[in-house]
């Protein structure tokens, strides 16, 4: 066995330093997770304007189609 000569001092130091840096680390990781999240939720949103978008279109070209066979389908009968 080994003594090692430590005061008390110089060991809670050591304690406080290495609980500062597990501390600075969950901080990083807590910001880049919500940084993430807020790319994930920009995303998303963008998507469902994209989804919206498309389903308007499709409803009026649906609609144009539709009065425009309308349309023929009227003047053939007359």
């Amino acid at each position: 066995s080994v003594l090692v000569d430590c005061d008390k001092k110089e060991v809670e130091e050591i304690r406080t330093k290495a609980s500062s840096s597990d501390t600075s680390k969950r901080k990083r990781k807590n910001t880049q997770e919500s940084v993430v999240n807020e790319q994930i939720k920009f995303v998303g949103d963008q998507l469902g304007k994209i989804a919206n978008a498309l389903e308007q279109f499709i409803i009026e070209w649906r609609w144009k189609d539709f009065m425009t066979t309308s349309y023929i389908v009227y003047l053939i009968i007359l």
